[in-house]
């Protein structure tokens, strides 16, 4: 080789990134350095120049606890002359760590030993990352674990399926020995359950529903059913659409069904009791106005017969100030009317506590037509009251962060604007949105972003009025109702609610703290407008305005269009 082909290939080598290396392991196990490039300072942090010949220096610098892995590595590649591929930490001089990749190819040395010829790599962003990844993972399995939820990630094409260990244990598996596939999953799923299932899966491949979400009953270990609610969005498709990958959750709902089941059979037992005559009765005389009660209905009531005077004032004074008004009506209207009473009230207790009443009567006449007597049956629906509250502010309400359900703010949205519409009322809406939310999720796990969404949505309990409607449409987009409001107002509030949350800190965790800001757009409604999706999307156009200009600003949505069709498509 001429010098210029060594000088040629010597500059060839110098933009190779790392370092290139020919090593002799010498017969008595020491290094020889037979070339080096000068990648090895950056790779190193020392000079090619002064690591002489002697290879103890470079090997001398490796990690202590992957010296030895990396010796059984040479010492089985010297035995077999097969490349070598390895990885290893080494301490520069500046005391940083380096994560380092080694490719590398042995030969016998004619002289003895082997000859070793390679390339070194900086692989500390890459391990960095990964890193970063198997944090994220592991936040990602804690979460699931402490909210008892199983993960699956379906592939659709072979139906086979990698789950969690909660997954497992919810149906009373081993995590360790229990593999899933849609089969398996299929063959566990209870009988009526199929067509549900399967209609559910159809309907949201096909487009017609936005979310896979769907309960069904799921046969455990030990034969036992398991009410199960799953949710799922696919994340793969192929060119022809069909769905190749689905991620979702398991939750167990049994409790929950099991209350159900008991509403239901509570409904049952009231209708049976209220045609017994064993439960809470009875009996006013319309033209005294005095009542004769039984002895469940003093237990009802949780008053004593010497207590109670008998009298319709009496019992009006048990009612709660909230329902007085109404029971008293419907009372009233039942007699002039002559029809048959069901109403439900809530009464209080001497002691306080409140319970709820279910009345049933039936209005008796006399023999010139006048009413004479109306006999009834009272009894306790507390806990069914209790359950169907809690069911119903389940279902209105974002278990995150507190506000009201998206389907909860759509069904104010459709009673306001068309309020709005009817009586003339001002009517404005917000649609709030965190800018670079998804950078904190990616920076700092989706926790970190849980506790962001918490964050801003006391912010907007803290700034907006009671009367006012907040709810959590989807990921971190946010919207408001603020009833009465004209446009100049909405924007003062727009603009004091942008300022406010700006203006907080997130506290993610003990030593890390956050600032955030949102992007808001709000339209008024305008005179007899009544269809809510235009109101809608008129917010959301001035939002993606907002993004547009810049973010961590309010922009106002007018029944002019507000931006060109390229920038409705700006980045949020």
């Amino acid at each position: 080789m001429s010098e210029l082909d060594v000088l040629q290939l010597t500059q060839l080598i110098t933009q190779i990134p790392g370092a290139v290396f020919q090593l002799l392991r010498r017969p008595d196990g020491e290094w020889a350095v037979v070339y080096v490039s000068r990648g090895i300072q950056v790779l190193f942090g020392v000079d090619a120049a002064q690591v002489g010949d002697d290879g103890r220096g470079l090997i001398n610098r490796i990690d202590p606890h992957d010296r030895r892995l990396v010796r059984e590595a040479v010492d089985a590649a010297s035995a077999s002359l097969k490349p070598l591929i390895c990885e290893f930490r080494v301490a520069r001089a500046t005391d940083e760590v380096a994560a380092i990749r080694c490719h590398a190819i042995p030969e016998r040395a004619p002289e003895g030993g082997v000859l070793w010829s390679g390339v070194l790599t900086d692989i500390s962003d890459l391990k960095a990352v990964e890193t970063a990844l198997q944090e994220n993972e592991e936040r990602l399995r804690l979460a699931l674990k402490a909210a008892n939820q199983g993960l699956y990630d379906l592939n659709v094409a072979t139906g086979e399926a990698r789950v969690n260990d909660e997954y497992a244990l919810m149906l009373g598996y081993d995590p360790h020995s229990f593999h899933e596939t849609n089969a398996a999953w299929i063959a566990r799923l209870h009988p009526d359950d199929h067509e549900t299932t399967a209609r559910a899966y159809r309907e949201y491949v096909e487009g017609r529903t936005a979310d896979y979400q769907v309960e069904f009953r799921q046969r455990t270990r030990d034969g036992k059913w398991k009410w199960i609610l799953s949710l799922g969005c696919i994340l793969e498709r192929d060119e022809e659409g069909r769905p190749l990958r689905m991620l979702g959750t398991h939750t167990d709902i049994s409790e929950r069904k099991r209350r159900e089941q008991a509403l239901a059979e509570s409904e049952e037992r009231l209708a049976l009791a209220t045609r017994h005559n064993g439960i809470g009765i009875w009996d006013l005389d319309l033209r005294t106005r005095r009542m004769v009660w039984d002895e469940s209905m003093y237990a009802l009531y949780h008053v004593s017969k010497d207590a109670f005077s008998g009298t319709e004032a009496a019992w009006r004074a048990t009612l709660h100030p909230d329902d007085l008004a109404r029971a008293d009506h419907e009372v009233r209207e039942a007699i002039a009317k002559g029809t048959p009473l069901e109403t439900e009230f809530r009464v209080c207790w001497p002691s306080g506590e409140i319970r709820y009443i279910r009345a049933v009567a039936k209005i008796f006449h006399g023999a010139d037509g006048t009413p004479q007597r109306m006999l009834g049956t009272n009894i306790d629906i507390t806990e069914r009251k209790q359950l169907e509250i809690a069911l119903r502010h389940q279902a209105h309400t974002d278990h995150l962060t507190g506000v009201g359900s998206r389907g909860f703010f759509m069904e104010q949205a459709e009673l306001e604007i068309n309020r709005a519409a009817r009586y003339g009322n001002a009517l404005s809406i917000f649609m709030l949105d965190i800018d670079h939310f998804k950078q904190i999720n990616d920076t700092y796990g989706h926790r970190a972003g849980d506790r962001v969404l918490i964050a801003l949505a006391d912010c907007c309990r803290a700034t907006l009025r009671e009367v006012d409607v907040i709810g959590r449409i989807g990921g971190e987009e946010f919207a408001v109702l603020l009833p009465n409001a004209p446009e100049q107002e909405a924007a003062d509030v727009g603009e004091r609610l942008r300022a406010t949350i700006a203006g907080t800190a997130v506290a993610l965790d003990d030593t890390t703290i956050v600032r955030i800001t949102v992007s808001i757009g709000i339209t008024t409604v305008q005179a007899g407008e009544s269809d809510v999706d235009r109101v809608l999307k008129r917010a959301d156009d001035a939002l993606y305005e907002a993004k547009h200009l810049g973010r961590n600003r309010v922009c106002v949505g007018r029944p002019a269009p507000m931006a060109r069709a390229d920038e409705a498509t700006a980045p949020r």
